[in-house]
Formats: C-alpha cells, sequence, structure tokens
C-alpha cells in the first residue's frame, strides 16, 4: 500500500504507516531540517521541502508516479499553531490557519483510493481546532466527499 505524507515534519507519522505496512513514496515539509530528517528515516523516500500552495496538479502527480486514484493514503500534520489554546497569540490571521486547504487540494487532486465503496475518505486530526479554527474549516471539512474521523 502507497502513502504519502504531507507537512511530514520528521516522519514520525509516516514509521507508524511503515510499521502498518504502508509504503511512503513522498515526504513533504517546508522546513528543511525536518526534511533532512524524514530524508535520513526514510531513505526511499522522494523528499520535498516545497510549499505546497505552489505545487500545481502537475507537480503531484510527478512528483508521486501516480495517477488519480491509485495512492493508498494521504496522511499528513497541516499546522495548528493560529487555532491552538497553547499558542502566545491566537489568530484567524495566521496564514498557517489556511494550509489544511491546501491539503484538501491535494487529497482531492490524488485521490485517494476509497476505503468505502461509494466514499473518498481523509484521515485527519483536527484536536487542536478551537473555536477560531471550527469556523474557518468547518464547510470544507463537512464536504460529502470527505468522512469524519477525528482522534
Amino acid at each position: 500500500m502507497k502513502s504519502v505524507d504531507f507537512f511530514s515534519g520528521a516522519g514520525g507519522l509516516t514509521c507508524g504507516l511503515q510499521m502498518a505496512g504502508f509504503e511512503s513514496i513522498l515526504g513533504s515539509d517546508i522546513h528543511p531540517v525536518y526534511a533532512e530528517t524524514f530524508a535520513k528515516n526514510n531513505p526511499k523516500t522522494h523528499v520535498i521541502t516545497d510549499d505546497i500552495r505552489e505545487l500545481s496538479e502537475h507537480d503531484i502527480l510527478e512528483l508521486t508516479g501516480l495517477k488519480p486514484g491509485e495512492l493508498d493514503l494521504i496522511s499528513g500534520g497541516p499546522p495548528c499553531q493560529g487555532f491552538s489554546i497553547n499558542a502566545p497569540i491566537r489568530t484567524l490571521d495566521d496564514q498557517r490557519n489556511h494550509l489544511f486547504k491546501e491539503y484538501l487540494r491535494i487529497a482531492d487532486i490524488l485521490h485517494p483510493k476509497p476505503d468505502e465503496p461509494e466514499q473518498n475518505r481523509v484521515e485527519r486530526t483536527a484536536s487542536c481546532l478551537g473555536d477560531a479554527g471550527n469556523f474557518e474549516c468547518s464547510a470544507d471539512l463537512h464536504s460529502p466527499k470527505y468522512s469524519r474521523s477525528c482522534g
């Protein structure tokens, strides 16, 4: 089973997915130091530090070597500092708050294989989306094309 990991950091989620039988084909983190660690931990995985907002549909399909519908799982942890109750400044103006939309855009492009016959499912953890985040992402995450799975 093939997986990709966006906002991958050093690769903790990817490590767990590999233990569960997934083959990581792409890791992405905009921070070079995290991407370097990811690359050292996953030498067979293609790693990029591109800003995902700049990746076109063609770029994404070329980087993965897949056609839409061939991917088994997209994973990732979009930043939530602007929503977190632990953030020193909690604001809707934090540009990172909108990166989850890019994650959903990429999921739409890759169109992971459905785990249910009629439904394409994108796993995500929304635990750090507080009151501020709920208003912003509600419409996007409640789209009928995604099932809801929060940890």
